[in-house]
This record gives structure tokens, sequence and C-alpha cells, in this order.
């Protein structure tokens, strides 16, 4: 799962790409293409060079020239039109955003599990077989290893958080005996 934060214009231009290859029967052929774009963007050299340099958009389109030869022409076109209007930071996402309305499509979820060990996997099934039901979606889940939780789980699905690590619940105890009213004196 990507915990990438897709800004608003990258997902309204994904959703336009998306909707194209949806018409056009290539879902799977531009997600590649956007996965492949998207290695690309975290390249540090690359992003820097699409994103900060003084090159025109020609020059910076002519170096992505040999990563896009093999794309779709929707995924061609899509970058091509990035450039034309200045649009050249929604290139470096819009494969999560893609992801995202694909997994959306086809009812399914991701998310992170927490733990301060790592878990079996038929304790991260069980897990998404639980949310799932609660969610009414399919939930795939990745792994973290958090040793700070010291046990129990801590779970995000989406803008969803189940925390139930010993660390989660030792802060809401803290914080309801904070909250607490104390008891007033009686004036015996």
């Amino acid at each position: 799962m990507s915990l990438v934060k897709v800004d608003a214009v990258t997902a309204r231009w994904a959703e336009a790409l998306f909707n194209l290859a949806i018409g056009a029967g290539a879902l799977d052929a531009v997600q590649n293409d956007l996965e492949v774009l998207g290695r690309e963007f975290r390249s540090r050299a690359v992003r820097d060079f699409l994103l900060g340099s003084e090159a025109s958009a020609s020059e910076k389109l002519a170096k992505l020239g040999g990563v896009t030869t093999g794309f779709h022409a929707l995924t061609r076109n899509f970058v091509s039109l990035a450039f034309d209007r200045n649009r050249v930071e929604a290139l470096a996402d819009a494969g999560v955003a893609f992801r995202r309305r694909s997994l959306d499509l086809a009812g399914v979820v991701e998310g992170v599990v927490e733990s301060p060990r790592s878990l079996e996997s038929a304790d991260v099934h069980a897990l998404e077989t639980s949310l799932g039901g609660r969610l009414g979606k399919t939930v795939r889940l990745t792994q973290s290893t958090e040793p700070s939780l010291i046990g129990g789980v801590r779970v995000t699905v989406g803008a969803n958080m189940i925390d139930a690590s010993v660390q989660g619940r030792l802060d809401g105890l803290r914080r309801r005996m904070l909250e607490a009213p104390l008891p007033v004196p009686s004036a015996d």
C-alpha cells in the first residue's frame, strides 16, 4: 500500500486517464506504464531534472522519451499533455491515484498493519477477512514492524485506524485519566 497523499489535480488527471483507459480496454497497460513512470520519478536525479531544472519542456520530454517509447498511446498522450499544460508534477503520483481508482472499482482497499514483530500470514489474513466484513470490501494489508507499539496491532485502512496496540491502550487510558473530573472534597 502506498501512503502517498495525492493532490486534487493529480487525482483529476488520473481519473480522466482512468476513464479513457476503461473505454479503450487498456487499464492494465496504462497502469503498468504509470508504475514505470512512478519508478522514474522516485529517482532523485530524474525528479530534480523534470521538476526543478531550467530545461525546456521539450528537453524534459525528450529525456523521458526512452522510457515512454513502449508505453500505450493513451499514456504517451497523457505524458505529453502534462508537459504541454505545465502539469509535470501530476506525473509523479499519477500511478498511485490510478491504482487507487482501479482498486476502488474492484471493491478492494489497501491498508497497513503495524505490530512490534512480524505477524504470521494466517493472522494477517484473519485481519483482512474481519476488516473486509466490516467495510464491505476486500482488504489487502501490508505488514510493517513498529517496536514502539510494545504489543498488539495498529491497522490503517483508508481514513480508518484501529489501534489495538498496548501503546494505544496506554495512551487512551492516560487521556481518560487526564480528562476525568477530580472529586470535590466535602466540607465536613
